[in-house]
């Protein structure tokens, strides 16, 4: 539990100050990298109901603070 905590400020910080810095590329490979875990880990939720939904959750912090760089990246 204590990783959210850690994770959300570092995402917010990643998303805004480092992620504006790369090139598009870079930032293509990042972004499907994402994807791919993203969906991954949304299936093995949708398959085990058990499982805990929190990195999905987490996954989706990444996910926006990914999207406000690239947005920033994409502005500048």
């Amino acid at each position: 539990m204590w990783w959210i905590i850690i994770l959300v400020p570092l995402a917010v910080y990643l998303g805004v100050v480092i992620l504006p810095t790369l090139n598009l590329f870079t930032l293509t490979l990042i972004g499907i990298t994402l994807v791919i875990f993203l969906m991954v880990e949304y299936r093995q939720v949708r398959r085990d109901q058990a499982r805990s939904k929190l990195p999905i959750m987490a996954m989706g912090v990444i996910m926006l603070s990914f999207i406000s760089g690239v947005i920033l990246s994409l502005m500048r």
